[in-house]
């Protein structure tokens, strides 16, 4: 039996499997704030795996600051206890400092995941979500989630504190818990637990071929995550160089052609139209890739708010 054969093999018994998220437009309440913040939404999303893992198992999350992507295993009703915990916990800390209103719309939906080549994209797309809005981090460098630990053979040089070195006093100020007993190979780094001590990282590297065929996953499948983010919703952003991989794509598929500087007026109008509102590419970057007059763009696209 080949891998692929195994992989699908391993989908069809295995319990279902789920992206769960909570809205992240604009009227989701900021929940984290700060670096302290995070660290705690770590620490608690450590905490949760840990008392629910007999129901539940994690492959790769992301926090952002209104909202989570979480990929995991489990049964819906046991994935929706894992969940209403760690937002219970969430929400207690905040209420202590007056942040009730911060927890606002921090609600799970549940997208389940149908088939193998769905879940690749997804576990990609979940690793690579802060970095397609924040210009500073790679999927290899934001550090709220399990994304940095994907393909990363350098994760086990981080300096670590074992938690069974770690005062029960302690252990109940990190995790604001009396329930602090955790199995001995728990460490942590940068202030919150591991995500290799919880995720199903290995499992999760296993549906690739190998560390190449990861990296080319997410770097360069803009369509894929452009559908899954319609799917929920999201309003991401890609580079210009993923907006002109994506419109050469489009030119083959429309046009027959690669070349984006030979299209008529009416084949870039029609161009501009798929970037606008398959990829929510902004009127510069349509512009520039494009080479359309701005004001014609913005005659085309008058709500426009992105620059």
């Amino acid at each position: 039996m080949n891998t692929e054969n195994l992989h699908i093999k391993e989908f069809d018994e295995s319990a279902p499997l789920w992206h769960l998220c909570t809205p992240g437009d604009d009227t989701a309440g900021v929940i984290f704030r700060k670096r302290e913040d995070f660290v705690f939404g770590m620490n608690m999303m450590a905490l949760c795996a840990h008392l629910h893992y007999e129901e539940v198992e994690l492959y790769t999350f992301q926090l952002m600051n209104n909202h989570v992507h979480i990929l995991l295993q489990g049964e819906p009703h046991r994935v929706t206890v894992f969940f209403n915990d760690f937002k219970a916990r969430i929400g207690r800390c905040l209420r202590k400092q007056g942040r009730q209103s911060d927890m606002k719309g921090f609600e799970a939906t549940l997208h389940p995941i149908l088939n193998i080549t769905y879940l690749r994209n997804l576990l990609a797309y979940i690793n690579r979500n802060r970095f397609l809005v924040d210009l500073w981090e790679t999927p290899f460098t934001y550090p709220w989630g399990a994304n940095s630990f994907y393909f990363n053979k350098y994760t086990g040089i981080f300096n670590r504190t074992w938690l069974k070195d770690i005062s029960v006093r302690a252990k109940r100020k990190i995790f604001h818990t009396h329930e602090c007993s955790f199995p001995e190979n728990y460490y942590m780094i940068w202030g919150y637990v591991s995500p290799e001590c919880y995720c199903s990282i290995k499992k999760g590297e296993s549906l690739f071929q190998n560390a190449h065929d990861y990296f080319q996953l997410i770097s360069r499948q803009v369509e894929s995550f452009a559908d899954i983010a319609r799917t929920l919703g999201d309003k991401i952003f890609y580079t210009d160089e993923q907006m002109n991989t994506a419109a050469i794509d489009i030119a083959k598929k429309l046009f027959n052609t690669a070349k984006l500087l030979t299209l008529d007026k009416s084949q870039k109008l029609e161009m501009a139209k798929q970037l606008r509102f398959r990829y929510n590419a902004s009127v510069s970057q349509i512009r520039r890739i494009l080479h359309i007059e701005e004001k014609i763009l913005q005659n085309m696209f008058p709500e426009n708010v992105r620059k």
